[in-house]
């Protein structure tokens, strides 16, 4: 039978959880960079002077899209953890774990082939939609080539089909009579209760 929305949900939110604890233990274990605070207090500064009619809009958005990127670039080795730890929690440990993460396993529901045996790169494309790992690997490629605001753009442009195909991968999961979000169409693969 093939697994509710709620189930789904329940199991995402759960291997969420977990993926963030796990995230947050890393960094508080790495060192905050005395950029990445000091950058923090600019921002604030800006935010100060545009509450006070010192500077127009269009320099804040000019002033965050700096800030943003300068951040991110400090930031470039918990991105790189993040996306090792989507690809160890959310790929290889499913791959080894017929089909299931620890939220999926606690809810009795997995991840299987329609026809034949789940693959790596199945999983690699369901993270690509569901946990935004390409628009996380893109972001990575994109920080030293483009400045600071056509990074910011396209970065936030990215971010938010991410979050559109999300969405609409929910309602298809909730609508569509084989329970089927983008991921599960695109790899040929149905989430189902065991």
């Amino acid at each position: 039978m093939k697994a509710s929305f709620k189930k789904r949900l329940g199991a995402y939110i759960i291997d969420s959880l977990i993926l963030t604890i796990l995230l947050s233990i890393i960094s508080i274990i790495l060192p905050t960079s005395s950029n990445i605070i000091n950058l923090e207090k600019e921002w604030d500064t800006h935010i100060d002077s545009y509450l006070n009619h010192e500077i127009s809009t269009k320099q804040v958005i000019t002033n965050y899209a700096n800030i943003a990127h300068d951040i991110d670039k400090e930031q470039v080795g918990l991105s790189i953890v993040n996306g090792f730890f989507i690809l160890i929690y959310f790929v290889i440990y499913p791959f080894l774990n017929d089909g299931q993460t620890l939220g999926k396993k606690l809810l009795k529901i997995k991840i299987q082939k329609d026809d034949g045996q789940l693959s790596l790169n199945d999983l690699i494309i369901r993270n690509f939609i569901v946990n935004g790992l390409l628009t996380l690997l893109i972001s990575l490629a994109l920080i030293y080539i483009l400045p600071s605001m056509p990074y910011f753009i396209t970065i936030s442009i990215l971010n938010f089909v991410q979050f559109i195909l999300v969405i609409i991968s929910g309602f298809m999961v909730i609508y569509r009579s084989d329970k089927k979000g983008i991921q599960d169409i695109l790899t040929h693969t149905t989430v189902v209760e065991i």
